[in-house]
């Protein structure tokens, strides 16, 4: 699971290019990937869009989830 803070695009940016790239480099069997989006309680602020996150994961043939 990698997760990110929808209130900080860098957070995101960090875990859609190096910590994704540790996780495939780690030499696993393919593994399972969730890209969580978390701090809903900052939705006023929010600077990830779920539509960018969804865009991203499904280029990347992985699962998305917000929570």
């Amino acid at each position: 699971m990698i997760l990110y803070d929808i209130s900080k695009h860098t957070s995101f940016q960090d875990a859609v290019g190096d910590w994704l790239r540790e996780v495939k480099e780690a030499g696993l069997y393919h593994p399972v990937i969730l890209l969580v989006g978390h701090k809903h309680d900052k939705r006023p602020i929010r600077s990830v869009t779920t539509s960018e996150a969804q865009d991203i994961a499904g280029q990347l043939d992985e699962s998305f989830q917000t929570v």
